[in-house]
Order: structure tokens, then sequence, then C-alpha cells
């Protein structure tokens, strides 16, 4: 039986439909009344034009609605495209051009720049939830999300996805600079789902999502804990104060967190008398944890860790270090250094930075970084209408290279850096290039180069090493450059992490012979 969201909620809501499924700050669904609304949101859908294979896109935070429309989508075949409410108008309005969704559903939070952001590129159909108490602009082209799957009938459209229906369109920067559509259909999502992880769920799990639904991780933990009859804990504001309130209160089992947020946990006020004792695994991503900040973690929670690295593109993760792992790390440093090993199921391998394809020459040995390539039915088949991308990204035999180097040792996988020069602040993916295109569009900077500088509560920030144009032409009159000013002008054009923190002047960047920037020098740059 082919797996999609649809699929997986009928079936949950016959066999245990009176169990919570999901839940939000007061509002919870169980697994009946997610059906029913799903059915609703899909009768609506096709309603409204929706045809197998087109796009609804949504904007807004972690709520109880969104699985609900993620389920709906998938009732009417439709594929869910996850936009970040964090972009600007023009970053936005990109998104939705190059996916082109047939509605926007946004959160009333947002409706503003979703509505310029929809102008801007063609979009007429935006359904707003909460429209009519937060909202409230007369004559609108805006319909109320509640009276909008009111008027349907809550009666299951149906139809069946198939395996290679696009199920999410998940966006994710390049270092091109302009972000690109992952495409996951239903088959790699059932091909992740059925692969062997280091935790048990079933009913009585409690799973709490925090990291955003436009993350692979925000959805995928969604979309895992409903596939598995878990009660998913949404979380729209992961403040440490509310998430130390939320997990005691619904006592939750499973927490999928990022190092910066832990460590932020660690230091929170709330952290004491704070009750975690229903935790059973705390699961971390987009960057290793200090030893310092797991021995303290490894006490006050009292749980298990589990590390997981992957990216939207492989849709899900590929290795984890296990809970054995992180106490062994405790004697050994070294060992939470390592991205832990392969998923059975899951081929890794370490290649030439220069190879083309996987031959048994190109891969390299034990101790040798190189670039870290993975081969798995869970990939991505390549990027939403962009040919050029999907062929960098994969190889004819399924070979999908990740642009991040690493090398193995005794069956760990260790990552010394990106290929692709991407920074994780947070556990937000910022690409050099498109910071630096904005900086160097301001009127006082010619030149602009960006890295990843270590952040005690993010774990990086960006930071902009910049060439003025004075500074190109000495007997230039230019004004003095203000870093506070520039800081402010890539925030107008920017999402706010993705601004730099950091600003340096220098004469000029260092480069090789072919002229590209030599960013592991700016790197390693004494402050």
């Amino acid at each position: 039986m082919t797996y999609s969201f649809a699929a997986s909620l009928r079936r949950q809501a016959l066999t245990i439909g009176d169990r919570v499924a999901v839940r939000s700050g007061d509002a919870t669904r169980t697994y009946a009344e997610l059906h029913a609304a799903s059915a609703r949101v899909g009768q609506a859908l096709i309603a409204d034009g929706v045809l197998p294979g087109e796009r609804v896109a949504y904007i807004g935070r972690n709520r109880v609605e969104y699985p609900e429309i993620m389920c709906g989508v998938s009732m009417a075949r439709g594929a869910m495209v996850g936009v970040n409410w964090r972009l600007t108008v023009d970053e936005m309005a990109h998104v939705l051009s190059d996916s082109g969704p047939r509605v926007v559903i946004t959160d009333a939070e947002f409706a503003r720049v979703a509505e310029e952001a929809c102008a801007a590129a063609g979009v007429e159909r935006i359904v707003v939830i909460g429209a009519d108490a937060e909202f409230g602009v007369q004559d609108s082209p805006v319909t109320d999300y509640a009276s909008w799957m009111a008027v349907r009938e809550a009666v299951d459209p149906g139809l069946e996805p198939q395996p290679d229906d696009i199920a999410i369109l998940m966006y994710t920067s390049g270092t091109t600079g302009r972000p690109k559509g992952v495409v996951l259909p239903n088959s790699s999502i059932g091909a992740n789902l059925a692969l062997p992880t280091p935790w048990t769920w079933g009913p009585g799990s409690v799973v709490l999502v925090v990291s955003p639904v436009f993350h692979t991780a925000g959805t995928g933990w969604t979309y895992l804990g409903l596939d598995r009859g878990a009660e998913v804990v949404l979380v729209g504001d992961p403040t440490p104060a509310e998430i130390l309130r939320v997990i005691p209160e619904h006592r939750v089992t499973h927490a999928l967190l990022v190092p910066a947020l832990i460590y932020m946990l660690l230091q929170s006020p709330a952290l004491a008398g704070s009750d975690l004792s229903s935790l059973v695994m705390v699961v971390y991503g987009a960057s290793p944890i200090t030893t310092s900040v797991l021995e303290r973690a490894l006490g006050v929670f009292g749980c298990e860790f589990v590390q997981a690295y992957g990216m939207t593109e492989t849709g899900g993760p590929i290795t984890y270090l296990l809970p054995i792992d992180h106490l062994n790390g405790l004697g050994d440093p070294s060992l939470l250094r390592s991205a832990g090993r392969p998923i059975d199921g899951i081929d890794i391998g370490v290649f030439s930075p220069h190879a083309t394809t996987p031959s048994g020459a190109d891969r390299l040995r034990d101790g040798v970084v190189g670039e870290v390539w993975t081969r798995s039915k869970q990939n991505t088949p390549g990027y939403w209408r962009n040919e050029a991308a999907t062929t960098d990204l994969t190889t004819p035999d399924g070979w999908l290279r990740t642009g991040d180097a690493g090398y193995f040792e005794n069956g760990y996988l260790y990552l010394t850096d990106r290929i692709n020069d991407m920074i994780i602040s947070g556990g937000e993916n910022v690409y050099p290039a498109e910071v630096e295109n904005v900086l160097t569009n301001h009127p006082l900077v010619s030149e602009a180069a960006v890295v990843a500088s270590p952040h005690p509560k993010w774990g990086e920030t960006v930071k902009a090493f910049l060439v003025t144009k004075a500074g190109n032409d000495p007997e230039a009159d230019a004004p003095e450059l203000d870093a506070d000013e520039v800081i402010a002008f890539c925030r107008e054009r920017l999402a706010h992490y993705k601004c730099p923190t950091l600003i340096e002047v220098v004469e000029e960047l260092p480069r090789n012979p072919a002229g590209k920037v030599l960013r592991r020098l700016l790197r390693h740059r004494p402050s």
C-alpha cells in the first residue's frame, strides 16, 4: 500500500479515533476529529480547483490547524509547500512564484506579508486562519479559514495518492543564494518511515514539535508522530519558558531540539523546579553538542540523548549517534564530535570532492576527508523545476552529494566542514552567497565575504568581511562605514537570522589564483 498522509490518518482514525492526535495551546484534535477536519480541508481545496499534483502553500507557525491542512492537501492529492514565515516579502514572493500554489493558507499574523507576496507572485486564492477575529479587513480578497472549511462536508474525498505524487515541496536555500524546492514524494516519506529509529513510539507517546513546520524537522516529526499513533504537541512560540511549561503539562516523552535551544533551556530561570521526569529521550540535530552542555543536560533532563544527522534533500536522518555513544562520549569527548553511524538501509560513503561517479578509486579510506555522499530510497529525486541543480546534487545511479566534508573512523562519520560553506545559526541554514548579494548592494560596499563565527547561544552567527568602495580607491571621498547601519540595511532585505551580527572591514579579501575567496583564511583570521 502506498504511504501518504491521507492513508496514514485514515488508518489511525479507524483504529484509535478517540485518542488525542495533536494539540497546540488550548486546541486539541483526536484522530477522528483530525480526519474529519482534514476531509473538510480536502473538499474545500477541490472546490477551489486544486487538481492532483497542484501545490498548496502554508505560511504560519506550528498550530493545531497545520496537520489538518497537511492531511487535507494529501486527501486532495495536492502537494504541501512549506514557506518560511520569517522571509521578507521579496523572498516569500520568490518561493510562491517558483512553486506556483493554487491556494495559500496563512496565519492572520502573517497575512499582510502573505498578501503582498501573493500579489507579487500572482497567487489569487488566500485563506487566513483567524481572519474574522484578527485580520478583519473589509473587501479583502482573503477568506477566513474556519468559514472556508465549515461549509464543506466532513467526507473524505477518497482520492488515493500515488507513490510519485509530491507530498511536500520543502524550500531550502542553495549556494546560488535563491531557495530551491526539494521534492519529497510519498515514496520517499514512506521509505523514511520504514527505517529503524532509536526510539519506539505509539499510543501513549507524547512528541514535542518546536522546530517550525516549514523545516523538514518540524514537519517530519509531525507526520512521524501521527503515523505511529502518538500525541503530537505543536509549540508555536518555542521560548525556553514555554517549552519548560509544556513538557510537564502534557507529560512529553520525546523532544527534538537543536543544541542552541538545549543550551538556552539550561540557562533559563524557568528551569528551577521544572518537572522533566516524563522525558524518555531528547533528539538533537543541526550541529554536535559540547561535552559541557551534554554533561549538564544528562543530569538535568534525566533521559537518553540521540544525535540525528540528515538534510532536507535526504528526506530524513541518515545517521544516529545513539544513547550509549553519548554516555561513552563523556569519557571520550571525540566521540561526541561524531555524527554517528549510518542507519540500516542507508548507504553512505566519503568520496573525493572531484569525483563525478562513485568509483572504487574515489571512495576514500578511514581518516581521509572528502565529500559525504548517500544513497537510499528516502532521498529526494531532485529539485523542483531545476534540472541543473538536480544534476549537481545527484548521480545517475542514485547517489546524493550532501555538500558536507567529513571522514569515517571506526564506523562513525565525522563532519569537518561544509563544502558549500553553509552557516547554521540556531538550527537555521544560512548560505553566504545570498547574504553577500545583499551586502554588495550597499552603496558603500564593494566586496563582501560571509563566514560562520562561533556563538555561545546560536552555535554559529554570521560574520561579514567587507571591502569598502573607498578601500578599493584610497583617493575616493566615501563616508566611513557604520557597522550598525549595514546590519540594519540587511535586515530590511533578509530574514533576521541570515543577517550579519559581526562586521569587519578589510582592505582586500584573500583569494586563490582563480579569484575564488578563501573563506577558510577568513574563518581563522584573528579577531
